[in-house]
């Protein structure tokens, strides 16, 4: 029988195994298992921990342990005793940095999260990668030569591009060198090529924006209600002229999930109300939602000017054409549409969220949008808010003005 290696359905602490494997042309079988099944698997495990290896009959857990032995048997283990040494030692700081990736990304609270990340970034990764790129002369951690610590250095090294969000080059040329020489062995390319697709470091999704509720308040109350987890990034507006050119169409907010990113408030509001089930039953309600918050969007961008005027005359003539004209004319055909306390579908959608996210910016610059006139709208905006995730956002939100 081919051994068999069994851990998540994730790289984690199997790949560098897995890569020792396929270098070496060694048939195995790879168990990958799903964590809803883990709880009845973990009592039939040794220690209760993955991965585990079964070769004749015998099994062994220790992820360290099982890539020593597969390293001996495809010739990556050191000439002697000392070079094993040297190896392991390489191989356990690794493993040091891993651990403590690990605990910032597990970190269930957000503010310290962050805190740790950013220790993570500024002074725990320069420590240890300018000592490890001095180890890695020419591209190798151990003498000059392939060893079990550069697949090793493989894993983590791409798990600290991923955290840093940067490349290692050039500020570490020789840690370069080793994911290049690693990743250009023939065997190991193919491997990369068609092995699943897994995220290796789960890390929460990033909104960004300033510190105000504007266009990215519809986007947290969304993720509230759901109960997803994501990273509240803000900066202040003198901060802006610098981060605009990393943008990708110099606007904020930016959605930024596994690695990639995108802008536009309500397109990164369709998708969440999509994970948080606030979207239409079939594809009409949608096209009923999309209509209503186009509308919605409309009547903010009427308001604008407002805001923006800076000639007090003109403010004032401004304010006073949209509160008479303006305002009534959207107001009273949103009512006679929410006659169910909600705008489409006699059900709550991600379409009344963003009446109260906008209710809230009209009444900061004009001073009047929903009121008791209007039952509809005010049902819907008191159904929103009273949603005890809402409701608790509501309280404890950051206070700012706007």
């Amino acid at each position: 029988m081919v051994p068999k290696l069994t851990y998540f359905n994730s790289k984690g602490l199997s790949e560098t195994i897995r890569l020792m494997f396929k270098y070496g042309d060694i048939e195995f079988e790879d168990v990958r298992i799903e964590r809803v099944d883990w709880p009845k698997l973990k009592l039939d495990a040794p220690f209760g921990e993955m991965p585990f290896y079964e070769e004749d009959g015998k099994r062994v857990n220790q992820s360290g342990a099982i890539s020593r032995y597969v390293a001996k048997k495809v010739k990556l283990a050191g000439k002697d005793d000392w070079e094993d040494l040297e190896i392991d030692s390489i191989v356990d700081t690794l493993t040091d940095i891993r651990t403590k990736i690990i605990k910032a990304l597990l970190e269930p609270n957000e503010e310290v999260k962050s805190k740790l990340i950013k220790v993570l970034i500024e002074e725990t990764f320069p420590f240890y990668l300018e000592r490890l790129n001095k180890q890695a002369v020419g591209g190798y951690f151990i003498n000059g030569k392939l060893t079990w610590a550069d697949f090793h250095g493989l894993i983590i090294l791409e798990a600290v591009e991923l955290v840093t969000k940067k490349k290692l080059n050039p500020d570490y040329p020789n840690l370069a060198k080793v994911i290049e020489h690693v990743t250009n062995i023939p065997q190991i390319k193919k491997w990369i090529e068609v092995r699943p697709i897994t995220v290796t470091f789960k890390m929460s999704p990033k909104l960004t924006y300033f510190n105000a509720k504007g266009l990215a308040e519809l986007v947290r109350l969304l993720c509230k209600y759901g109960d997803v987890e994501f990273e509240d990034v803000r900066f202040e507006r003198e901060q802006w002229p610098e981060l605009k050119a990393t943008t990708p169409f110099g606007q904020v907010p930016l959605w930024e999930e596994n690695g990639k990113v995108v802008s536009q408030s309500v397109a990164i509001a369709r998708y969440i109300a999509k994970k948080v089930k606030l979207v239409g039953a079939n594809d009409w309600e949608n096209l009923e939602i999309d209509a209503i918050v186009d509308t919605i969007t409309d009547l903010r961008l009427k308001s604008s000017p407002i805001f923006y005027e800076q000639d007090e005359t003109k403010k004032a003539a401004l304010l006073k054409t949209f509160l008479e004209e303006t305002l009534p004319f959207y107001l009273d055909r949103f009512e006679k549409m929410a006659g169910s306390g909600h705008l489409v579908g006699n059900k709550l959608t991600w379409a009344d969220f963003y009446l109260v996210t906008v209710n809230d910016a009209l009444t900061r610059v004009s001073g009047k949008a929903v009121d008791s006139k209007y039952v509809n709208l005010y049902k819907v905006i008191e159904n929103v808010t009273s949603i005890p995730q809402i409701k608790k956002w509501i309280e404890t939100r950051p206070i700012t003005p706007f």
